[in-house]
């Protein structure tokens, strides 16, 4: 399949050639699985240095069915298929047509860990930040976003919880 038919909006040799090269070298990059939230409480998966959300289930609802996060900006048709009950990989349907971020996976990762925690517990803002960090890579730790926006972040999150009943 040329890159063009997998990915309308994108597309030259020096791109495939790109994703040849990245392909090629996945194989000795492991990064971890790990789920969030999206900004509009849509469940987020991460694989392989590439985002997924959540489509639906399967008529059983045995099996989740994910979709590229890049889907509308590249045109993405890769999905993934993965277990409910274990979140287990268990088939990837279709090649991206752009590259993997692993970096930005990371940088979400650490994000979706600052708000569960300011939903989970009352440390200070200042306390979570600086765990995260220190929890965080040192090569992403440039784009993570800074400590005020973060700050914000949690601000937002707790005014939103609602009260717990007593």
């Amino acid at each position: 399949m040329h890159v063009n038919e997998a990915c309308p909006k994108s597309g030259n040799h020096r791109e495939k050639a790109q994703k040849n090269f990245i392909n090629s070298i996945r194989q000795w990059i492991d990064v971890s699985m790990t789920s969030s939230v999206s900004q509009r409480n849509k469940e987020k998966f991460f694989h392989n240095g590439y985002m997924y959300t959540f489509a639906q289930f399967n008529h059983s609802k045995e099996i989740k069915f994910w979709r590229c996060d890049k889907r509308h900006i590249f045109g993405c048709i890769a999905r993934l298929h993965t277990s409910a009950a274990t979140n287990e990989v268990l088939k990837q349907v279709n090649d991206h047509c752009h590259d993997s971020d692993p970096n930005k996976v990371e940088v979400n990762a650490y994000c979706a860990a600052i708000k569960r925690r300011a939903e989970e517990t009352l440390e200070s803002p200042d306390v979570i930040i600086d765990e995260e960090y220190k929890n965080t890579d040192p090569s992403v730790r440039s784009q993570l976003p800074s400590n005020e926006a973060m700050k914000k972040v949690i601000q937002r999150k707790r005014a939103s919880m609602k009260p717990r009943p007593i």
